[in-house]
């Protein structure tokens, strides 16, 4: 992307133009697509463990306490 920016500046060709705003466009996506991939593994995680009461939260806080430590 910053290429495209760069020689969008030097020449301010239209093609240019297209080209780096089709390219800010694939990243917006990909970013949108891993995020919401990542958001549906949390949620199907504590989905998953939500019913074990307090071992899900024991699991998570018990690495924290050994660093403390």
């Amino acid at each position: 992307i910053s290429n495209l920016e760069t020689l969008h500046k030097r020449s301010q060709l239209e093609e240019h133009y297209r080209c780096l705003l089709d390219a800010r466009r694939q990243l917006t996506e990909l970013i949108a697509r891993k995020h919401h991939r990542a958001t549906q593994k949390s949620k199907a995680f504590f989905y998953i463990h939500a019913n074990k009461s307090g071992r899900l939260l024991a699991n998570m806080i018990r690495p924290q306490q050994a660093r403390a430590q």
